[in-house]
């Protein structure tokens, strides 16, 4: 969920206890932006996770665990993605068949 700090909170279940985990603050996603709007999570193949959220600078990123450790993605910048419009509204993921995942949201046009 997003905190009052606009930062990615994580409360998880280990399978015998629940814990806190600041996803923001993690040194392997220390260059996430802060969030601007709601984080959408979606379970990927092989136990990946992947977080999603429109930060402050409008753009889709994505704090993800690989199964073995967490990551950051700044999905707008990608070059595969790069004329894709500032978002508007939050992102909404989807896993499509295996190995497709699907990423909408509202777009700002400039």
């Amino acid at each position: 969920y997003r905190d009052a700090n606009n930062q990615i909170s994580d409360v998880n279940w280990n399978g015998s206890a629940w814990g806190y985990t600041n996803l923001s603050t993690l040194s392997s996603v220390i260059n996430a932006p802060a969030a601007n709007g709601d984080p959408c999570i979606a379970q990927f193949e092989g136990g990946f996770l992947h977080v999603v959220y429109r930060d402050v600078n409008n753009q889709i990123s994505d704090i993800n665990w690989n199964g073995s450790a967490w990551g950051y993605t700044n999905l707008s910048t990608l070059s595969s993605v790069v004329n894709a419009p500032a978002a508007k509204g939050d992102p909404c993921i989807a896993q499509f068949k295996s190995g497709f995942l699907h990423i909408i949201a509202t777009a700002k046009w400039l």
